[in-house]
């Protein structure tokens, strides 16, 4: 259950990072994040009662300071591919999202077994593949330090989001904590969003793209929360950040950016990650 309900969060945060992607390049990342994060709270709330509960103190804290650090992921992120390849952002963020809920998975006193020990290190090498490259575009993109600086920083509000609603979670809150999270978030978004110029108007194609961004980053949200319920955070968080996988193969058919033999041998090495975590 750990497995299938962290690749499907892998599965929907990925489709999510490509439909945001393009909805940023049609207009201000902040006008995205406005009608992304509404419809992720209706998926949410829509899935609320099959898994009611209650919130506590510290539940709601963590759950509001996720909200504010994934806000900053989502942000940086769609910046950066409103100006650059989505086949290039999404897997250099999902470096540190792997990295920082398998470091605090560890020191928190998570014990994988030794075939999950080599799955996890397997999934890291796949998920720096899938980042790489050998075509003249991806290697000016990834020279900029700029965007290697942004990126890592995208990365690290998304693995701390990761942490802080998993220990957010357990058995007695059921999905509020994403509820919280996406109302601390919105808050944020709707402050800034009412500052003059920040937003613009969307066209229909392009606010039903964001939309279908939000709900499918929700229903993503609801399987990595669920699948922390099974196992160790160090091994969800691994699986789910080889999400990349989806936006560099959306990338790949859809919009037919090129890529070299590393992201290809990432994928291959990713499925042999997941069958040794699995086994």
């Amino acid at each position: 259950m750990l497995i299938v309900l962290a690749l499907l969060g892998a599965v929907g945060y990925g489709a999510s990072d490509f439909a945001g992607g393009l909805a940023s390049r049609r207009t201000r990342p902040a006008t995205v994040l406005l009608y992304s994060h509404p419809a992720a709270a209706v998926v949410i709330a829509l899935l609320l009662p099959l898994f009611p509960g209650s919130l506590d103190t510290r539940s709601s804290l963590l759950a509001a300071l996720a909200g504010i650090t994934g806000l900053v992921g989502f942000a940086l992120m769609y910046h950066l591919m409103a100006t650059s390849p989505l086949s290039v952002v999404s897997p250099i963020t999902a470096v540190l999202a792997a990295a920082t809920p398998l470091g605090f998975g560890l020191l928190s006193g998570e014990h994988p077994s030794l075939t999950a020990w080599v799955g996890i290190a397997f999934g890291l090498v796949a998920v720096a593949l899938i980042s790489g490259s050998s075509t003249g575009e991806r290697r000016a993109a990834r020279r900029r330090a700029r965007v290697l600086l942004l990126a890592f920083a995208s990365g690290a509000g998304f693995g701390l989001y990761f942490v802080l609603l998993a220990h957010a979670y357990n058995a007695t809150t059921g999905l509020w904590p994403l509820m919280i999270t996406r109302s601390s978030s919105l808050v944020v978004i709707i402050a800034v969003a009412a500052r003059p110029g920040v937003t613009a108007t969307l066209d229909h194609r392009t606010a039903l793209t964001a939309g279908c961004a939000g709900a499918l980053d929700g229903a993503a949200d609801v399987c990595f929360l669920l699948a922390t319920r099974h196992g160790y955070l160090s091994l969800v968080g691994v699986i789910t950040a080889l999400y990349p996988a989806i936006t560099t193969l959306l990338a790949l058919h859809v919009l037919r950016e090129r890529t070299g033999w590393l992201p290809r041998a990432g994928l291959a090495l990713s499925v042999v990650s997941l069958a040794l975590i699995a086994g």
